[in-house]
This record gives structure tokens, C-alpha cells and sequence, in this order.
């Protein structure tokens, strides 16, 4: 398995990586019938699904007030982590609720920059895979994040507003 061939073949492979992510999230939902290895499989994710939040709403004055990590049972569901601001406005709420996505950065660079770190195996090659899928995968907003994000039609207007004139000025360059 760690031939030259092999590990040439994985990497170069977009059938073989889309294949094993979705082997892998198959896994990780039947795996998830163990409440605690689900929290433990999930928490590096969690931490920084919700270290976005909170620095995003720090940066813009949302104030967070509370911070966890501790997992509950809501409406039926598990909710791995949460944060909750004091200060949520039009101009914060949206970029607030949207920081997730931001992870996504992070995420690219993973990817571009793993192998330069590590040395290329099966084991290794593996884990990348699982990791990276993990921070895509904590990269989307939850139902929540979105009703904060759009619980405003000020906020809502006010960056449509800002994201359609970036769009303009970037094409009338």
C-alpha cells in the first residue's frame, strides 16, 4: 500500500479522494450511534466552528458572552458547541453568523500545505482525508448560525448592499 504507484495513484486521484470521503462520512453517521465518540470524532471541528464565531463577533463588537463546548440535547438533536453575544446588530449579526465559512481558508491551505509537513503514506494520506473533511464539514452554518446571520433585513440590505458593489468594482477594473 505504500508504493510509490499506490501513493501516486491516491493523490492524483479525484475518483479514488471523492470515493473515500464519502466511505468516510458513511462511517462516521453509522459510527455515530456511540454518543461519545461522535462528540469525540466531531470536537476538533466544533472548536473551531465556534473559535469562528466568537472572534468573528469579537472583532466586530458582538460581544460574546458565552463560550462551550459542552454537548446538549436541543429539539431532538445534539448541539455540539455554542456561542451567544450581547451586542448582535445589523453591521455584526450576518458576518457573525456567516464566520464558519471562513474556515474554508483554512481549509485550502490545509490542503495545499499538509504534504509539506508530512510525509506522504497510506496512514498519512488517510488522515489528511479525514481531517480536511472534518474542516469542510464545520465550515457550514448550522440552522442557527443562519437565523442569526439573516434575522436582520437591515443587515441583510446592508450587505447585499457591500457584496454587490466588491462585485462591481471588481469587474469595472
Amino acid at each position: 500500500l505504500n508504493s510509490a504507484d499506490m501513493l501516486n495513484f491516491l493523490v492524483s486521484s479525484r475518483f479514488f479522494l471523492i470515493l473515500l470521503v464519502i466511505v468516510l462520512s458513511s462511517l462516521k453517521h453509522s459510527i455515530y450511534r456511540n454518543f461519545w465518540f461522535f462528540v469525540f470524532i466531531n470536537l476538533p471541528g466544533t472548536v473551531l466552528h465556534e473559535c469562528a464565531h466568537f472572534l468573528v463577533g469579537l472583532i466586530l463588537n458582538a460581544r460574546p458572552v458565552d463560550f462551550s463546548l459542552l454537548p446538549r440535547k436541543k429539539d431532538g438533536y445534539y448541539n455540539l458547541g455554542r456561542v451567544s453575544f450581547s451586542n448582535l446588530h445589523f453591521y455584526n449579526a450576518f458576518p457573525t453568523g456567516m464566520a464558519p465559512f471562513l474556515l474554508l481558508i483554512f481549509a485550502y491551505f490545509f490542503d495545499k500545505h499538509f504534504f509539506d509537513f508530512v510525509q506522504l503514506n497510506i496512514v498519512s494520506y488517510l488522515f489528511y482525508i479525514f481531517l480536511l473533511t472534518l474542516f469542510i464539514e464545520h465550515s457550514m452554518p448550522s440552522q442557527a448560525d443562519f437565523r442569526v446571520a439573516f434575522g436582520s433585513v437591515a443587515g441583510i440590505l446592508f450587505y447585499s448592499l457591500l457584496i454587490g458593489a466588491v462585485i462591481l468594482l471588481a469587474f469595472l477594473r
